[in-house]
């Protein structure tokens, strides 16, 4: 039952009091406030139009304070009435609710698609550089910096892009180079990467200011950085990805099953044990630091929707006597690791010239991550699995670093991986995998033959070392 006050665009139901720029739409406040979404959102139809509704919960008692003094729910209707008010696009305002502890906003839905999703499916995305460029020079114009524009919240609409998630919007009175490159970072942030150098050189000119794309690639590597580092640090906490309950923490999308039965164990070393189970592997750590940074590690890679390890399911904290452990895919039927697919298959990979094909593949998988700054500090061919649809999995995630490939750290990355390619692979076929990598990491020529120099050097210092079909195996480079 609804209570009305003196003004009709004023509703009560349940606990929250809604402001509605139009009465006819107490009739779409039908929603369960108990949903357990971390931010629920309904999409609501009244009077043949469609309205989005999204509700903001607080918490504790810097959150009660906050919804009391500048609820985000009022707070987005209010800054969405300024936007339109400066013809900036955004879904026209339509109210907002406020409680004890949350509130809510009511817009105007757009049917469209959010810029990212554009992204992905764009064959010739010169025009969504161009419609993206527009946008940040209107904000940049009329001094408002959005604080969280991220492409899924730029929503394209027949061809108009308008911004969404407003509650930490703020219009200026004056405009620093640093409100102007938190907005474009966070635009860039998840599709920079993707970009080809000319889609890079397309955008700054667009922009029309190349001179600052040195300074915004500096604050997109610290934002990466930083960004990784805030998912490491609640990687044991339940948040939109994960799910705590006590010592296990489980990763939300992954299938849950039970925990199988032991099958064997498959191999130990002095930090870590690896067991076979029915249905998953477990990874058995010694020690407490390893275990939290390969964890951690999984869920930052789960935030970037990256299939570039096996899939983890959960992790089980260590408690008394008990050593932790992390329950992952099993791989064993998929394919195998890189020094067996050598030893058993590079001859007739050689013959047939598939070898070339090989390489293409590996050299761009690790470019992938690399322009991702991620970055492998124990790259040896056993830790690398080669699948058998041709894609590859990275192994012993605890070595992983969120780090761009310094000149040193490519050194040591490509001494490892050749120190432990089996003795039969040609040079030629290193060569050619040694000059894809550091030609797609722009290094000059100069750089580029430095660095193969010094791999060469650092290399024949050392036997070969891998682990074949037949066991351990140690080659001489003569």
């Amino acid at each position: 039952m609804f209570r009305v006050s003196s003004s009709m665009n004023v509703v009560k139901k349940d606990c929250i009091e809604w402001h509605l720029e139009d009465d006819r739409m107490r009739a779409i406040l039908d929603f369960d406030l108990l949903s357990n979404e971390r931010r629920p959102f309904w999409v609501r139809e009244y009077d043949g139009k469609k309205a989005f509704i999204k509700l903001f919960r607080e918490k504790g008692v810097i959150g009660a304070l906050r919804n009391l003094l500048s609820a985000r729910g009022q707070r987005e209707f209010n800054i969405g009435l300024r936007l339109q008010r400066l013809s900036i696009p955004t879904p026209q305002p339509l109210g907002y609710g406020k409680g004890r502890m949350c509130s809510a906003s009511i817009q105007e839905w757009k049917e469209g698609k959010d810029f990212f999703t554009l992204f992905c499916e764009s064959t010739d995305r010169s025009q969504l550089f161009r419609t993206l460029s527009s946008l940040l020079l209107t904000l940049k114009r009329h001094r408002v910096r959005h604080n969280d524009l991220h492409l899924r919240n730029i929503i394209v609409s027949h061809g108009i892009a308008h911004i969404v998630d407003l509650h930490k919007t703020a219009i200026k009175r004056t405009f620093t180079q640093s409100d102007e490159l938190m907005n474009m970072c966070h635009t860039l942030f998840s599709i920079y990467a993707d970009m080809t150098e000319e889609e890079k050189l397309m955008f700054f000119e667009l922009y029309g200011n190349t001179a600052i794309r040195p300074i915004a690639e500096a604050n997109l590597t610290r934002m990466r950085r930083d960004w990784a580092y805030r998912k490491r640090e609640r990687a044991f906490r339940t948040t939109s990805l994960l799910r705590a309950n006590g010592s296990v923490v489980r990763i939300k999308r992954a299938d849950e099953e039970d925990d199988g039965h032991f099958i064997e164990h498959i191999k130990q070393d002095k930090k870590t044990q690896v067991q076979r189970y029915s249905n998953h592997i477990r990874k058995v750590y010694r020690n407490k630091r390893r275990l939290k940074s390969a964890w951690g590690n999984h869920v930052v890679l789960e935030y970037m929707e990256l299939a570039v390890t096996p899939k983890a399911f959960y992790v089980k904290k260590p408690s008394l006597g008990k050593r932790g452990f992390i329950a992952m895919e099993d791989l064993e039927r998929k394919g195998e690791d890189l020094s067996h697919f050598l030893d058993a298959n590079y001859p007739e990979l050689a013959l047939s010239g598939e070898i070339v094909h090989f390489i293409e593949r590996f050299s761009s998988f690790l470019l992938f991550l690399l322009k991702r700054e991620i970055r492998h500090e124990d790259l040896k061919t056993s830790n690398i699995f080669v699948l058998r649809d041709g894609s590859f999995r990275l192994l012993d995630v605890e070595d992983i670093r969120f780090e761009g490939p310094r000149s040193d750290s490519l050194n040591d990355m490509m001494v490892q991986l050749n120190k432990s390619v089996p003795k039969r692979v040609r040079m030629t076929h290193r060569l050619r995998f040694f000059s894809r990598v550091t030609k797609g990491v722009s290094l000059s020529s100069a750089e580029r033959k430095t660095l193969l120099r010094s791999v060469r050097e650092e290399s024949v210092r050392d036997d070969i070392v891998y682990v074949g079909v037949s066991g351990t195996v140690r080659e001489t480079w003569t």
